[in-house]
């Protein structure tokens, strides 16, 4: 209901899916193919958390500070369609809410992020985040002590990394996952077009571990 009637968009079944799995798990992580809407997703479920939950602090990082801010640009675009009253002007790096909650974009540094109090933190594309072991300890504690929720999204790259684990390691059998691949994402069920997503894996086709990389 919050993203038909209010953000204006109804999602596709996987969306849904994703929805009902961050809104009833502390740690989710989306494997999704590009182009499908993983960040777009997760940051209006960030919107509706910090419209629906006051005093709530949620943080938001990824690979480069420039791409964690766009985040942030695209969540703002999101605030437009909320009904006037709950939101204060957004900043680049900022939006507050007039019940006291926050969304705010953390360079990719374990030591920035290492002091506040979170109650959610988005980590998108996880796979390629630089020293992401020492960032994913740091945004754990921030948690603790609220009982809050991590949530990931990534297009596989490399396996020596925290996001391969996420899926593939015991010690993290706890998330709860969602893998989409392009065929789930194909229009009318998802966004990306066949006929150039056709054209995109023939000329993929010397080097298919590319094209399973990026789609599969």
């Amino acid at each position: 209901d919050f993203f038909e009637r209010i953000l204006g968009f109804k999602p596709y079944a996987y969306q849904r899916e994703f929805i009902d799995i961050f809104e009833n798990n502390p740690f989710t992580a989306a494997r999704w193919c590009r182009q499908s809407g993983k960040t777009a997703t997760i940051s209006a479920l960030l919107l509706r958390y910090a419209v629906t939950h006051p005093d709530a602090a949620i943080g938001v990082v990824g690979p480069s500070w420039r791409q964690t801010k766009r985040i942030i640009a695209r969540i703002a675009a999101f605030t437009h369609k909320l009904p006037p009253g709950i939101v204060f002007k957004p900043q680049k790096t900022k939006i507050d809410f007039v019940n006291g909650s926050s969304i705010e974009a953390f360079p990719n540094n374990p030591d920035t992020i290492r002091g506040p109090t979170l109650n959610v933190v988005y980590c998108d594309e996880m796979n390629f985040v630089a020293n992401d072991q020492d960032l994913y300890d740091a945004i754990l504690y921030t948690l603790s002590t609220t009982n809050g929720r991590f949530v990931c999204s990534s297009t596989p790259w490399t396996t020596d990394s925290i996001f391969y684990k996420i899926f593939t390691h015991k010690n993290f059998d706890f998330f709860r996952t969602s893998h989409v691949t392009y065929e789930s994402a194909l229009s009318p069920n998802g966004p990306l077009k066949p006929q150039i997503i056709e054209q995109i894996k023939t000329q993929m086709g010397d080097d298919p571990s590319r094209w399973k990389r990026e789609m599969m």
